[in-house]
């Protein structure tokens, strides 16, 4: 089995890597050179502390 993988963020390398521990072939591309987007960009950082909706009832009191 094949799969082509679109994007090579932080998902799309994930994704790639558990299809080839599967042993599926996969072609991975990406339209940016490598470590050039956001995933490079952040400094592979994921901001768990800021995932509260901006919407929340929570910002609308503190406002």
């Amino acid at each position: 089995m094949k799969a082509i993988v679109v994007g090579g963020g932080v998902v799309g390398l994930n994704i790639a890597l558990a299809l080839q521990s599967k042993e599926i072939e996969v072609i991975l591309l990406d339209a940016e050179p490598v470590r050039k987007a956001a995933s490079y960009g952040n400094a592979g950082h994921i901001a768990i502390e800021q995932v509260e909706p901006l919407a929340s009832i929570d910002m609308i009191k503190s406002a």
